[in-house]
């Protein structure tokens, strides 16, 4: 078993330039709290994706790297907002289990995130606006995606002491796991990895 940590986007893009070149096959694994590594794939580790950038009073926005570890959001977080328990890590939870507590806190207040797709390409979604409207929402798709969607890398979210249970409700449960999310979500893991490294 090879596990290889880059510690940028652009080091992981070349990781998977490579691996599609040799036809490899890789598996993206954080603290390793919701998946046991797979011996015959390439383990990607997010553990060098550490804290970005904790933002500015007023921002009410933090952007953390996917490797941090999801109890470090306490240090930024009023202290009004309770945080769940949660042992993995940022990308772990917006990109894992869909149920568990954690996953419904962070998703609908993630506002942007950063991710590596499987031909290398380095893309973009979202913003650090606590508003936006320009285009369709992919994010919420990489919630369960375990890695199949890309390499998370960044995740901007919003850090707001009011945020209200209805729009938290409709951004957790909008996409609800039925048959036609999975189908969409598979329409767009064949998309974004093209090269078949996550499959």
């Amino acid at each position: 078993m090879r596990i290889l940590a880059p510690h940028t986007a652009e080091e992981a893009a070349e990781i998977f330039r490579q691996a599609a070149r040799e036809r490899g096959k890789l598996c993206i694994r954080g603290s390793g709290s919701q998946s046991a590594a797979e011996t015959e794939r390439t383990i990607i580790s997010t553990q060098n994706f550490r804290l970005l950038d904790p933002g500015h009073p007023g921002d009410l926005t933090i952007t953390l790297g996917a490797g941090t570890f999801f109890r470090r959001l306490k240090e930024f977080l009023p202290a009004k907002l309770a945080l769940p328990d949660y042992g993995g890590t940022i990308g772990g939870c917006l990109c894992g289990d869909r149920l568990i507590e954690a996953h419904r806190f962070l998703m609908p207040r993630t506002l942007a995130l950063t991710f590596v797709r499987s031909n290398g390409d380095i893309v973009k979604l979202g913003c650090k606006a606590v508003k936006d409207v320009a285009g369709y929402k992919i994010i919420p798709f990489f919630g369960g995606s375990k890695g199949r969607l890309g390499l998370v890398t960044e995740i901007t979210i919003n850090t707001a002491p009011i945020f209200r249970d209805i729009s938290r409700r409709i951004l957790s449960e909008g996409y609800p796991d039925n048959g036609k999310t999975r189908e969409l979500r598979q329409r767009l893991i064949r998309a974004f990895d093209e090269e078949g490294i996550f499959s």
